[in-house]
């Protein structure tokens, strides 16, 4: 037993932790990921049923809705974000210190302004919405969100100003911080709640604030720790500010901007069409199976993230075989993800019941559903991390328009006829077209074939 454990640990460790320098530092994130976001999952799933007994699962569903509004703004970056990503990438390839630090002040200049400006356009109309009617609820509710999200629209726009310092972190293939800072909000979200559950009367308020500060707090702490320690010479000073980099920043990230724009009306609409069609409760339905699910999509995302920064590396070096031996591993990864997903699907209803500690009417179609919905995306994210990482993203910001577009009408169609489950196959059927055309763009690219807008 012993030589059995010794040979399986040696074969482990020759396949993790041999081979390209550049696979053995994703390997080596991806491991210290799953660790940290496995915490994450496990304090994010308990979250939820602690929150519901906290509120209610209607006010509960409010919040949910409320956050995916709040999300809308962080992808109100211009794109800086995704284009910091691929532009510090390169900088640190070339070894250029001192121009990877511009890249970093700059950003977080024009990001500071742009959220200050946002702040300062949308006062005025927090007054004149009537919020009763937007999250399809009582005037009483209504009264407390105009007061509510006049606070939290500030406090959310800080945690947007503070999106760089993860971003520098994966520009140096450390993936791991990034986990690092998603594990202790977990961690902290889950335990404040908690306490408020034994010191405190039912209050959407005080939820909202603790979801959205302790993020900021700890963003906060994160960045100048690490600005003063392991990533000091990319650190944001006020004199490596350059208004003239912004241009460069921009021709890329102008791109991700608006794929960013298609994402949020594909993916972050939905809260907003079942709040609108079927009420804040249904809400929670939904975003409960999709929790149970994305425990696929957040251990995918663990693999695929280290890879946006290593296939840029890879392409501006020339190293084209290391390209397609990657993406064929991770292809058959994305399939151990898909018999995952089957499972879960087949233990679902015993999962919500022992997880929630109740009984609620999930229908198994909504699971079915969901389930492929996560599987498909699954397969796209090793495709979208190649096309982001080399730039060729023109055909995807069409295609994620044309979809983004498109939901919206045909949720609200389906929705009306299948209820939530309607709402998840328009997300899914858009994004299996999508997919395909990833899939093509890819093998199109990888032999050199790719022309006209495949080459984009």
């Amino acid at each position: 037993m012993v030589k059995f454990f010794n040979i399986c640990k040696s074969h482990i460790k020759n396949r993790l932790f041999s081979g390209h320098s550049r696979t053995v530092k994703s390997n080596k994130n991806i491991i210290v990921l799953l660790i940290l976001r496995g915490g994450s999952v496990i304090a994010n799933l308990l979250i939820v049923p602690v929150t519901i007994n906290y509120v209610s699962e209607s006010k509960y569903g409010i919040w949910l809705t409320i956050h995916s509004m709040l999300t809308f703004m962080a992808f109100l970056d211009l794109g800086l974000g995704s284009g910091l990503r691929n532009k510090l990438t390169e900088a640190i390839a070339q070894k250029n210190d001192k121009l990877g630090r511009i890249y970093v002040s700059t950003v977080y200049f024009i990001l500071l302004i742009f959220s200050i400006a946002i702040f300062l356009i949308l006062l005025p109309i927090f007054y004149y919405v009537n919020w009763a009617d937007v999250f399809n609820t009582s005037n009483e509710i209504g009264n407390e969100l105009r007061v509510l999200i006049k606070f939290l629209v500030p406090l959310f726009l800080l945690n947007c100003v503070l999106q760089p310092f993860p971003i520098v972190s994966l520009a140096n293939q450390d993936g791991m911080i990034t986990g690092l800072v998603g594990f202790v909000n977990s961690i902290f979200s889950l335990l404040i709640i908690y306490i408020l559950t034994k010191t405190t009367t039912s209050s959407l308020s005080i939820l909202s604030y603790t979801m959205v500060i302790i993020p900021a707090i700890s963003m906060i702490s994160f960045s100048v720790y690490f600005f003063k320690t392991k990533y000091k010479k990319y650190s944001p000073s006020f004199k490596f500010i350059d208004i003239n980099f912004a241009k460069q920043l921009w021709s890329i990230g102008f791109k991700f901007f608006i794929i960013n724009m298609g994402s949020i009306l594909l993916f972050f609409t939905s809260n907003l069409i079942i709040t609108q069609l079927l009420g804040p409760e249904d809400v929670t339905i939904y975003n409960i199976v999709y929790k149970y699910f994305s425990v696929i999509t957040i251990i995918s995302g663990i693999v695929m993230t280290p890879y946006w920064v290593a296939f840029n590396d890879a392409n501006t070096v020339g190293e084209f075989d290391w390209i397609k031996k990657t993406m064929k591993s991770l292809i058959r990864i994305c399939f151990l993800f898909g018999i995952l997903g089957i499972v879960m699907f087949y233990l679902s209803d015993s999962v919500y019941v022992l997880w929630l500690r109740k009984t609620l009417n999930i229908p198994w179609h909504l699971s079915l559903i969901m389930a492929a919905f996560v599987i498909i995306n699954t397969f796209r994210s090793p495709f979208t991390s190649y096309l982001n990482g080399v730039g060729k993203i023109q055909l995807e910001t069409y295609i994620t328009i044309i979809a983004g577009v498109t939901n919206i009408p045909l949720s609200i169609y389906l929705g009306r006829h299948f209820g939530i489950a309607g709402v998840i196959l328009s997300i899914s059927i858009l994004s299996l077209i999508s997919l395909i055309l990833e899939i093509i763009q890819y093998q199109k690219l990888i032999k050199n074939r790719g022309q006209g807008i495949w080459n984009k």
